[in-house]
């Protein structure tokens, strides 16, 4: 028998892709250990096993697209998030030729057509919403056929592209802006001082 600790490196590939039916093998592996999960887990999407404010950023890829409930997921990702944690979000566009794919009777029960599509308004509402801070929006085209065919229609039409990106922070924001708390507080000190010096005189 050989034995199994070996001298040489292994080169391991990088992705199921990488190997001659890679997809096929992760594909039967994935349908076998589904019913697994939840038993090693233990948890559900819409309640992540968190503490609150413990994690530093999320990336939700294509995750509000297959929800049942978008709200309560982001909801549950704004719990565990930290301030001024990071959030991505990314989506495909019902404006783009693969929204389009949903109106086809045909596709409109194949992935991605049969996915849930936000627009990019939507999503930018649920963000302000909460109190997150957008710093990068966009939208960008993937055309299989064509790695960089895509660009002209990221770049002049961006209302097109098939892929929404959106990268923000959360922000806690006063629901009183120190400025207008500390003129208050001064206004409520005046008219105790006056308060007290015509109890005075009236005294006197």
């Amino acid at each position: 028998m050989k034995p199994a600790q070996i001298t040489r490196t292994i080169s391991s590939p990088l992705s199921w892709s990488e190997i001659p039916w890679g997809e096929y093998y992760r594909a039967a592996l994935e349908q076998q250990l589904t019913p697994w999960w939840p038993k090693l887990f233990g948890y559900h999407p819409y309640r992540l096993p968190f503490s609150a404010k413990s994690v530093d950023a999320c990336l939700l890829s294509h995750t509000l697209s297959f929800a049942s409930d978008p709200h309560r997921m982001l909801r549950e990702v704004d719990r565990v998030l930290i301030d001024d944690g990071w959030l991505i979000l990314t989506g495909f566009n019902p404006t783009s030729l693969v929204g389009l794919g949903k109106l086809v009777p045909g596709l409109r029960k194949r992935l991605p057509y049969s996915s849930r599509m936000f627009s990019m308004m939507r999503m930018l509402d649920w963000l302000q919403l909460l109190n997150y801070e957008v710093l990068y929006e966009h939208r960008c085209q993937i055309l299989p056929w064509n790695r960089r065919g895509g660009l002209f229609i990221g770049k002049h039409l961006p209302v097109l592209g098939c892929l929404s990106i959106i990268v923000a922070r959360k922000r806690t924001i006063p629901l009183t802006p120190t400025s207008l708390r500390e003129r208050s507080q001064r206004a409520s000190w005046r008219g105790t001082v006056g308060a007290t010096k015509s109890f005075r005189k009236r005294s006197d």
